[in-house]
């Protein structure tokens, strides 16, 4: 007979026999020296770089692409020689062309992430581990430079303008074309920015996409979708806020062109990047939920801040009724709760946040590329506050309510202008030893067939009832009715033996 004591210790060699299915010896823990190769390759001439990016960089070296590296499921991130981590692909938008965005999770932080732009031999993109944030940006034929970034460089961007023009008649009455799953944005640059970036396309698709990466990481609904970008012809002022008034204007001389491109694109927001400024971005921010506001549905960017501070995001924010963190200012933005938030006993703050609390303390907050949002963590802590709290800070639900609103200020042709990007996920099966989590079951290999001998005296009959069903243990509860007086044995003739099977998918935790 098998007792309990019996069934626990064949479940607990099963145990062990599993996991040593899964930590096999003759797989190492991935570094680089086991890796066929790393995605960056030194290169030590000179090149000229744009001097505007100087005072954000702690460091940066270049470097030449293994562009190789990029078909495979793992990708090794060799930084620096003192920074190194690994990237797993986890899905690839195709743009249009030899054009695509890939996005990858970093394994050694669950909140890290890569954002490249892949155009032809140019690679735009940035990786942030552990809240510190690296640029990979093209420089001249194959050669890129990666940069370390510092926050603390950015300046904030200027509190929203006072509206100078006269706002629109509501159309809210009206039907609406368009449900708020997208935001059709333009952006438009100037010469100087041209000159200053060798893909400025990618940077502005990079952007576009680590927006979305927001609107995901905080539950915001809607998406933007970029539907037109070019360069305009306008001479900087030096004063993002002469800029801003500058672009809203309608024939006054001073980039026209772009109000019947918007109209031709049906852009809902117009976004113009300067190389030059006094502060990383301005806008026009919506206090009344309004279509008539579309009038002002513009910010300017300076383009240094616009991907890794997330100031492209930040700007349009405003124009969706987004407002900064209650410490700098208790303005209500298009509700009382559209505020950003600032954790100070973690250092971060989310897009929407100033650094203004923090520096104050005598330290810096990170920005990271969340929404304030009560309902969403950020390594264990809400990245808000609830909405009839003191001091509400819920700028994911202020986008996600005046999504319709915007999306309709102008109604849709996207369709017929745009490409639509494709998407492809991927699955990632682990090549080296991870740490896994995942559930099995054990389960006999016998049947509920048993085999049972039974002894008794000639001339008497025993019954027998099953009173139980076998619940994947080994043993089974039978009930003996012997008549009349008789004795019955039972010898059993088969030792079901349990098996482990996987009953779950086994997911990497990313240790």
């Amino acid at each position: 007979m098998i007792n309990k004591k019996s069934i626990n210790t064949l479940l607990m060699i099963s145990l062990i026999l599993f996991l040593g299915f899964l930590i096999n010896p003759g797989i190492k823990e991935s570094n680089a020296s086991d890796d066929p190769g790393a995605l960056f390759v030194e290169y030590t001439e000179s090149v000229d770089t744009s001097a505007e990016m100087e005072h954000i960089r702690i460091r940066s070296r270049y470097v030449k692409i293994n562009y190789d590296l990029f078909a495979e499921a793992e990708i090794l991130l060799n930084i620096f020689e003192d920074v190194s981590f690994i990237s797993i692909k986890d899905r690839i938008e195709n743009i249009s062309g030899s054009k695509y965005t890939l996005f990858g999770q970093i394994i050694e932080d669950e909140y890290g992430y890569m954002i490249m732009v892949v155009n032809g031999d140019k690679i735009t993109g940035n990786i942030v581990v552990h809240g510190i944030m690296y640029q990979v940006r093209p420089v001249s034929d194959g050669v890129h430079i990666i940069s370390e970034i510092q926050q603390s460089g950015f300046p904030d961007e200027i509190h929203p303008a006072a509206a100078k023009f006269p706002v629109l008649a509501d159309t809210s009455a009206a039907p609406e074309a368009d449900d708020g799953s997208f935001i059709d944005v333009m952006v438009v640059y100037t010469g100087n920015v041209a000159s200053a970036s060798a893909d400025i396309d990618s940077e502005i698709q990079l952007a576009v996409d680590e927006t979305n990466v927001s609107y995901a990481n905080s539950g915001i609904i809607q998406r933007i979708r970029l539907v037109y970008s070019a360069q305009v012809t306008y001479t900087e002022s030096g004063s993002l806020n002469n800029d801003l008034n500058n672009l809203t204007g309608t024939f006054d001389g001073k980039m026209d062109e772009v109000h019947s491109w918007r109209n031709t694109y049906c852009a809902d927001l117009v976004s113009l990047w300067v190389e030059t400024g006094d502060a990383c971005g301005i806008a026009w921010l919506m206090q009344t939920v309004s279509t008539g506001f579309q009038s002002l549905g513009f910010s300017v960017v300076k383009r240094s801040c616009a991907t890794g501070y997330y100031s492209f995001g930040h700007e349009m924010g405003h124009n969706m009724g987004a407002h900064h963190d209650w410490y700098v200012t208790s303005a209500r933005g298009a509700y009382n709760y559209s505020h950003g938030y600032i954790n100070t006993g973690k250092k971060w703050r989310t897009v929407m946040a100033y650094n203004t609390e923090c520096s104050d303390g005598g330290f810096n907050c990170t920005r990271i590329q969340y929404w304030s949002n009560p309902l969403v963590l950020y390594n264990g802590d809400a990245t808000g506050v609830a909405e009839g709290a003191a001091q509400p800070s819920e700028n994911a639900k202020t986008l996600n309510n005046t999504a319709s609103t915007v999306a309709n200020f102008r109604e849709s042709c996207a369709t017929s202008n745009t490409p639509s990007p494709t998407f492809t996920y991927l699955t990632y099966t682990p090549t080296n030893t991870r740490t896994f989590t995942g559930t099995f079951t054990v389960t006999p290999t016998k049947t509920a067939t048993k085999t049972i001998t039974v002894t008794t005296t000639p001339t008497n009959t025993a019954t027998f009832t099953r009173t139980n069903t076998p619940t994947n243990t080994t043993t089974s509860v039978f009930t003996a009715t012997i008549l009349p007086t008789n004795t019955a044995t039972f010898t059993r003739t088969d030792t079901p033996t349990p098996t482990v099977t996987q009953s779950s998918l086994i997911t990497p935790t990313n240790t």
